[in-house]
């Protein structure tokens, strides 16, 4: 399970998939709520992620996760 962090495109993307991406986070981690930046948009920091997770979110056009090594 890699850490990642989760960016988004545009401020657009980011109000289009925001719940999208809490749900897709909650329903791999138990967690609704992780570390996220003020920034617009902002960067979420939910930790690890098993690689399900990771391609879920990528499937969400204008998300993008990195994942930290």
């Amino acid at each position: 399970m890699p850490p990642v962090t989760i960016r988004y495109e545009s401020i657009e993307a980011w109000e289009q998939h925001r719940d999208a991406v809490r749900q897709i986070i909650a329903k791999h981690t138990g967690r609704e709520f992780y570390p996220e930046t003020k920034s617009l948009p902002p960067i979420g920091l939910p930790g690890d992620l098993h690689p399900p997770a990771i391609e879920e979110l990528k499937a969400l056009k204008g998300v993008i996760v990195d994942i930290i090594h």
